[in-house]
């Protein structure tokens, strides 16, 4: 069985989210992953970053209008994975070890995952 197109149920989901909860993380990681199921890595990767914006204060980030104002934000451990998947994806693996390798810094549960998923995209077992 194949899995239903959801990209216009996680836009509209992404769109909501950031009317009503703007300086949540959860309501612009919705917005990453919409771009990320579009296969539009550096868009979705802006958004992933946006969430732990503080982190990255020289980027672009600052001057967007909406900014998270939580530092549990900043430790969002599922947009700093996607923020690496992306780069991943685009082939640009230094960039992506450097970003899983500071996943596993903020995150020391998340190393396994990170291992796994990252040697099954190096291997391209993971398709999206």
């Amino acid at each position: 069985a194949s899995l239903p197109d959801l990209s216009s149920s996680l836009f509209m989901l992404a769109h909501r989210l950031v009317q009503e909860q703007p300086l949540s993380a959860i309501s612009w990681y919705a917005v990453g992953l919409w771009y990320f199921a579009g296969r539009n890595w550096s868009e979705a990767r802006r958004y992933f970053a946006y969430v732990f914006y503080h982190i990255f204060r020289d980027s672009w980030l600052i001057s967007h209008p909406h900014r998270a104002t939580h530092d549990e934000d900043a430790r969002f451990g599922p947009a700093w994975i996607a923020f690496a998947h992306c780069f991943a994806y685009e082939g640009e693996h230094d960039m992506a070890i450097t970003a899983y390798s500071t996943t596993a810094r903020l995150f020391p549960g998340y190393v396994n995952a990170l291992a796994a998923t990252s040697d099954a995209l190096t291997l391209g077992q993971i398709s999206v």
